[in-house]
């Protein structure tokens, strides 16, 4: 199996997001296009508007959905490495920084999800609804 993992660093925290391996990533897909399958086909899905007109418990589980795959390197005074797999995980790094969350949930869509488009001429595959 070969999934790529790409780094993002925000704010001195490295993040380390890998691909979602095939049935995990179908399945957080079909999530996505349920919650976008209302919206404009070209324009862009960003991470907060996702969570628009989600109730708390639809948020919690997508966003959750979204950082299993990441993990973050917090160099402070020892270095450790933190799964984004676990509430409290997400809580310990996010607190306070929910910018930097949606920074984070977006990187996780592009690196499991952005080159889904190749060699397609359409724009927005999530945003479509079944049947189109």
């Amino acid at each position: 199996m070969s999934l790529k993992t790409v780094p993002l660093e925000i704010d001195g925290i490295e993040f380390q997001t890998t691909q979602f391996p095939a049935m995990r990533a179908l399945e957080v897909m079909v999530t996505l296009q349920k919650l976008t399958a209302g919206m404009n086909p070209n324009s862009q899905i960003s991470a907060s508007g996702l969570m628009t007109g989600l109730d708390g418990p639809a948020a919690k589980r997508l966003v959750m959905d979204l950082l299993e795959c990441t993990t973050a390197v917090v160099r402070s005074p020892v270095t450790k490495l933190v799964s984004l797999d676990k509430q409290t995980n997400i809580d310990l790094i996010f607190s306070g920084k929910l910018p930097m969350m949606f920074k984070v949930i977006a990187h996780s869509i592009e690196v499991n999800f952005g080159d889904f488009n190749e060699g397609s001429e359409d724009p927005a595959p999530l945003a479509q609804t079944p049947g189109q």
